[in-house]
């Protein structure tokens, strides 16, 4: 009995203090019902209100006592916190309010008091990486860079091919496709082509040919080279399919370099270069155990030097690499032209 009164001592007072005011309210009605009669508006008036006061005051106290025990507490407890982490409450929460309740989940979840300090990562979370999560990405992205001498051995002849599928979380999926270079990481570009494909259908391919206008529906990067394709009529197209080839030419001396523009899943890549050549690969978000441990063996005149890359990329994620004269190899490989 003493541990039951001083664990619920303090409800019970509040629980009695309401019912004798529930009590005094209905006296009151009482009262006025039975001594003063209805004969005046006010006093009806005055009658239901006090009827009304007594229902209220002991319907609080008996809810309140329920609600202070245990067995309810725990019940309306785990219903209100189900009710707030469900996505149709979330849903009708304001933007502020739904930016304020990360925060604390992620407050409480690694036991922070305040996540959002000037100097902390947060900042840094919410402005470079939080943007991407339900936004378009690419999917299984595959690319073959194939390096040789120009036919006068003076620069590197190289063609890109590249594959992947375009995906959405959102709404759409990335605005567009392309192959792009900075006017000074090239010398200049040969033929270009870009397909796309939706679901069962036929490839569609632009071709973008040296010395010849290309398919109007490209765009030439301005102060660059390369071509854009926009994918402003596939944006409902969950899964499209994309196919680029591109050749180009680059000084011997010039590093290569490739970056992925959007949020991408799954990366593998392979650089085909001359024998006599060794290369030298730097990574900037590829995983490091996807990358080869050893030198690529020659066969007909060539080394591959192949990664597989098998969980997320970051937008400008990607590598760089260049190729130097190997001091064990004869000068001798294939040459090309544009």
């Amino acid at each position: 009995m003493t541990n039951f009164l001083s664990k619920y001592g303090r409800i019970i007072r509040i629980s009695l203090i309401l019912m004798i005011f529930g009590v005094v309210a209905k006296l009151a009605e009482t009262y006025l019902v039975t001594y003063v009669g209805e004969s005046k508006p006010w006093l009806s008036l005055a009658e239901e209100l006090l009827n009304h006061a007594t229902v209220a005051l002991f319907s609080v106290a008996l809810l309140g006592f329920i609600l202070e025990t245990r067995h309810f507490y725990e019940y309306f407890h785990h219903l209100i916190v189900e009710t707030i982490i469900d996505k149709r409450f979330i849903a009708g929460l304001q933007d502020t309010e739904v930016k304020e309740l990360q925060k604390r989940c992620l407050e409480a979840f690694f036991h922070i008091e305040q996540l959002d300090k000037e100097e902390g990562f947060y900042k840094f979370y919410l402005d470079k990486i939080e943007k991407h999560i339900g936004g378009p990405f690419r999917e299984d992205t595959v690319a073959i860079t194939t390096v040789e001498y120009s036919d006068d051995g003076k620069s590197f002849c190289a063609t890109d091919e590249v594959s992947y599928t375009c995906r959405k979380l959102g709404k759409t999926i990335q605005e567009s496709a392309e192959w792009t270079a900075e006017s000074d990481e090239i010398m200049e570009t040969g033929d270009f082509e870009i397909a796309i494909k939706t679901g069962d259908s036929d490839w569609q391919t632009y071709y973008a040919r040296k010395g010849e206008l290309a398919d109007p529906v490209l765009e030439a990067k301005l102060g660059g080279h390369g071509f854009i394709l926009p994918l402003k009529d596939y944006q409902d197209c969950d899964g499209l399919k994309v196919k680029v080839k591109a050749l180009y030419r680059v000084a011997l001396e010039r590093p290569f370099s490739w970056t992925m523009p959007c949020l991408s899943n799954r990366f593998s890549g392979s650089i085909k270069y001359p024998s006599n050549l060794d290369i030298y690969f730097d990574s900037f978000g590829l995983d490091k155990s996807a990358l080869p441990k050893k030198r690529p063996e020659a066969v007909d005149g060539f080394r591959t030097y192949h990664f597989d890359h098998k969980t997320w990329l970051l937008p400008d994620d990607g590598f760089s690499f260049h190729l130097r004269a190997s001091a064990d190899a004869p000068a001798t490989a294939s040459v090309t032209s544009l």
